[in-house]
């Protein structure tokens, strides 16, 4: 399962960089695939543009619901999903997923969308997705 791991004091022409990075907890630090690379890098570079903390563990903790719901769903005959390759209808099931199946209220729901979004942006503009 993908879970958020704070990391602390990255140093940077900037300075020391505190933030959230999305790590895999089955596979051993190190090994290819430990690392969700465009999440970390997304809340990293997120962090070292100034956004707070608190606004990056928020992100993370919805990156990290996104990506086990996507790869580990509750439903045996439902395949895992590639993030990567998510259709408008996959995204809006999501999102009815967060309402129906986890009781989300519309904020939350907004919430996810606001971390979501600049997300794929990232992801489109740095090339992790086309």
């Amino acid at each position: 399962m993908w879970k958020k791991i704070k990391v602390t004091g990255i140093q940077s022409s900037i300075g020391s960089i505190d933030t959230y990075f999305v790590v895999r907890d089955d596979i051993p630090f190190g090994t290819e695939g430990h690392f969700h690379v465009s999440a970390s890098l997304y809340l990293l570079l997120g962090s070292a543009n100034g956004a707070k903390l608190s606004t990056q563990k928020v992100r993370a903790s919805d990156l990290v619901l996104f990506f086990n719901t996507l790869e580990f769903p509750n439903n045996p005959r439902q395949a895992p999903l590639d993030w990567k390759l998510l259709t408008d209808n996959d995204l809006a099931g999501y999102l009815g997923y967060l309402r129906a199946e986890r009781k989300n209220g519309e904020s939350t729901i907004l919430r996810a969308i606001s971390s979501l979004r600049p997300f794929y942006l990232f992801a489109r503009d740095t090339g992790f997705v086309a």
